[in-house]
């Protein structure tokens, strides 16, 4: 029987080469071996050799080229894979959705850009021959994000990740609504490069929990999303709502986005420090309103309908 594994690479990233968080917050999977996350996934070191094949299968094919890489493996991300599900799903890496959904819960623990850039299903047959298979999707292959802090996670992280996956698991289909929606904006702010399309799925994210009524849009954000802040142990007052919610409309309906093209930037230039800091502040209030109501019974109720979140915040 051959060893089937979808494996995701995490890339190292030279600018942390320095930074003194090696030391007090060592890499999940570095010290203890493979760090279980359920369902057959592990965060592990996988080897170099196997490493360095996943990310060779996932770039361009040149000829007679090969770029030498400034980077290697931080860990991966790691699913077994049973003949029967091989059977079914052959070269189809992650068909079950299982990688690609711990991924996005991660970012519910620890800001990270992990994605399936450098993502292959490794194949070991018998008598020593292995298949190396490239994802075959490209919708979702880059992620990004907006803080600069550490973003791999330790193994104290990847004990909370796991927790996280089996509250999510039994519950998915059962969310509200409105979690389900935000959930899924809250991934997306993450698949794009441009501060003004994340702040729209973020701001589209929060409106779906938090709007209840068509008209008066812009007061019930602004009412509202402090009022989550605050309620998910953030402090709410600290964000210009109005502005976060200024660029989104400004976004959605075509116009000169000002919050992140000040005078003297050029268009299409580096946003400016404090459009960033701000837009990532509604991101992190977003990520903790959607990773509340999988953990909490409680919280989750607040979202049940439109009367329920009129009542937990009133305009």
């Amino acid at each position: 029987m051959p060893r089937i594994r979808d494996i995701l690479i995490v890339p190292t990233d030279a600018r942390f080469a320095d930074r003194p968080e090696w030391d007090t917050h060592a890499p999940a999977g570095w010290d203890t071996g493979p760090a279980a996350l359920g369902d057959g996934i592990t965060i592990e070191r996988v080897t170099t050799d196997e490493a360095e094949a996943v990310m060779d299968a996932s770039g361009p094919a040149g000829k007679n080229f090969h770029a030498t890489r400034q980077f290697g493996q931080l860990y991966a991300f790691v699913r077994a894979i049973n003949q029967a599900e091989y059977d079914e799903t052959q070269y189809n890496w992650d068909a079950s959705g299982a990688l690609t959904r711990t991924i996005a819960l991660s970012r519910l623990v620890l800001d990270n850009a992990y994605c399936s850039e450098f993502a292959a299903r490794i194949v070991e047959h018998d008598r020593g021959r292995t298949q190396v298979i490239p994802i075959n999707g490209f919708e979702q292959r880059l992620a990004y994000r907006l803080h600069e802090a550490r973003f791999w996670l330790t193994e104290d992280e990847v004990d909370e990740l796991a927790t996280l996956r089996a509250a999510y698991d039994p519950i998915a289909g059962q969310l509200p609504g409105r979690v389900g929606r935000a959930l899924w904006r809250t991934e997306r702010s993450t698949h794009t490069r441009y501060l003004s399309e994340a702040v729209t799925h973020i701001v589209t994210g929060l409106e779906a929990l938090l709007k209840t009524e068509r008209h008066t849009a812009t007061q019930q954000f602004t009412t509202r999303a402090p009022a989550l802040a605050d309620a998910v142990g953030l402090d709410g007052a600290a964000i210009d709502w109005d502005a976060v919610y200024a660029a989104r409309s400004d976004a959605s309906h075509g116009a000169e986005v000002e919050l992140f093209a000040p005078p003297g930037h050029s268009p299409g230039g580096e946003p400016p420090p404090e459009a960033v800091t701000l837009v990532a502040a509604a991101q992190d209030v977003l990520r903790v309103a959607v990773r509340r109501p999988i953990d909490d019974e409680d919280f989750r109720l607040l979202f049940a309908d439109a009367a329920a979140v009129r009542a937990a915040w009133p305009v």
